[in-house]
């Protein structure tokens, strides 16, 4: 069985350093970001979704940059990604999103 690790947003600044650090333990590790990355993957896209999630069990998900009401998109892609045979999600959470402006969410 694969056992591939996505890491989206994998060209930035604390995904680059997961792929970096799971591929130096061994673990297969594809990255995904609109540019520069093993795939291309866009989070306002969804035609890019299955590409990404192809024989993925495990995600590193760094949601969209700037965004604070992507949790519905984000919502979308997790509902996509487990019927897809994703098992396991990390969520890299925003720094000061405390701060943030109210939205409707």
């Amino acid at each position: 069985m694969n056992d591939t690790v996505l890491i989206l947003g994998g060209t930035g600044k604390t995904g680059r350093l997961v792929a970096a650090e799971l591929r130096q333990l061994g673990e297969s590790v594809r990255t995904a970001a609109r540019s520069g990355a093993d795939v291309a993957f866009d989070w306002y896209d969804p035609a890019t979704y299955a590409g990404a999630l192809q024989n993925v069990k495990r995600v590193y998900l760094v949601p969209p940059a700037q965004d604070v009401a992507f949790a519905d998109i984000v919502a979308g892609w997790v509902d996509t990604a487990i019927s897809l045979g994703v098992a396991h999600v990390t969520l890299l959470s925003a720094f000061g999103i405390d701060r943030a402006p109210e939205t409707s969410l």
